[in-house]
């Protein structure tokens, strides 16, 4: 019985050491540069009160859509162990899509009295920084799927001016920053150039969550009509990506 435990013992410890071997860990810093294009959409909130003629309120809600292109400036560390990759990324990306978008409506002044309301919005996503995880597998020498997930932050200006009437009076603006905070994640293929070591393209999407909400408040120029208005808007970007690993 004691020689039959001492087999399995040496047995497992070369196991064990056969499955280190072919364990073989690999570890890389990385650097790169990326553009792509980006669609952000949101509800525009907007409510207005008027105490006069009579107290009345008006709330509408629209879609608030903006595009552009995307540039950006990433950096990481990864680890490869056979087919599995693993790595910590950061990027800072500028996304130039901050168009101010026009919204018109009536607002209810009480007994039925209507009046034309006209309003411009715009939404403005400073420098972005995130950090994300990425996992991926080598499906064969030149293709890798991955995964990224993790989250990402910036300084949003939201901006509403607008007038009430044909005098277009009163009249009013409003503009918030906020420091908002987001989930990050999406899926990509990277693949190495055979001819240059280390430089590899990459292709990805990534969906940019909501973040909080940025609010606007305050009175209009006749110091009687109050005015709010709220945005909270999510992004869908495609980029592709030049990476370079220090191998």
């Amino acid at each position: 019985m004691q020689k039959l435990s001492k087999a399995v013992i040496v047995s497992s410890i070369l196991l064990a050491s056969a499955s280190a071997a072919q364990a073989q860990w690999q570890y890389n810093f990385l650097v790169g540069a990326s553009a792509g294009y980006g669609d952000r959409s949101g509800d525009y909130h907007f409510t207005t009160v008027t105490p006069a003629p009579a107290l009345a309120g008006t709330t509408i809600a629209r879609n608030h859509s903006d595009s552009g292109f995307i540039w950006g400036l990433l950096g990481g560390f990864q680890a490869h162990c056979n087919s599995w990759l693993f790595g910590v990324e950061t990027n800072v990306d500028w996304h130039d899509f901050d168009d101010a978008r026009q919204h018109q409506f009536n607002r209810n002044l009480g007994g039925g009295v209507l009046e034309a309301a006209n309003t411009v919005a715009r939404y403005d996503r400073g420098t972005v920084v995130g950090l994300t995880a990425r996992a991926g597998y080598q499906m064969t020498p030149y293709l890798m799927p991955y995964i990224r997930l993790g989250a990402e932050t910036s300084n949003d200006e939201y901006s509403v001016v607008g007038a009430f009437g044909p005098a277009n009076t009163p009249a009013f603006a409003m503009s918030e920053d906020k420091r908002t905070y987001r989930f990050l994640g999406g899926v990509g293929l990277e693949v190495p150039i055979p001819s240059i070591q280390g430089l590899s393209l990459r292709a990805e999407y990534n969906y940019h969550g909501k973040g909080k909400v940025v609010d606007l408040g305050g009175v209009a120029n006749d110091n009687l009509t109050f005015v709010a208005s709220n945005m909270k808007p999510k992004t869908h970007s495609g980029k592709a990506s030049v990476v370079w690993n220090f191998l």
